[in-house]
Order: C-alpha cells, then structure tokens, then sequence
C-alpha cells in the first residue's frame, strides 16, 4: 500500500497532514469538528473524515472558492 491509499491516520499523522498540533487535533475530536474510529484501543481518522473537516472549513471561511473547486471523486 502506498501513501496515496493510506485511509486510516494516527493522531501525529493527522496533525502533520493539517499542519496543526495534537492537542488540536484531540480538541476537534472532543467537539465532533472531526470523527474517528477506534481499532482496538487505538483511535484512528479516516481520510474522508479529514477531506470532509478542510472542505468544511473552506466553506465557512472561503464560500466564494468553493464554487471554482472540482467536484470530489
């Protein structure tokens, strides 16, 4: 499996693709603002749960570009 086709992210590995910290990324976890699954004891986030968390947030922020964006696959 390459990088691409990676679906599930660790916490650390979530911070590094939003470019933000763990503990912020546990405060978006504690606010529902971003979802995980639990595999065993280990919380993991889907990479369609991040895709949906930036979309989000382009919205709110950014309404105009959504329009120019290209549709998800």
């Amino acid at each position: 499996i390459s990088a691409d086709d990676k679906r599930l992210y660790t916490i650390p590995e979530t911070a590094q693709v939003l470019g933000i910290g763990r503990t912020t990324v546990y405060d978006l976890l504690a606010s529902g603002q971003l979802k995980r699954v639990k595999v065993g004891t280990r919380a993991l986030i889907h990479a369609d749960c991040i895709d949906e968390f930036v979309a989000r947030l382009m919205a709110e922020q950014h309404p105009e570009t959504i329009a120019e964006l290209p549709a998800a696959a």
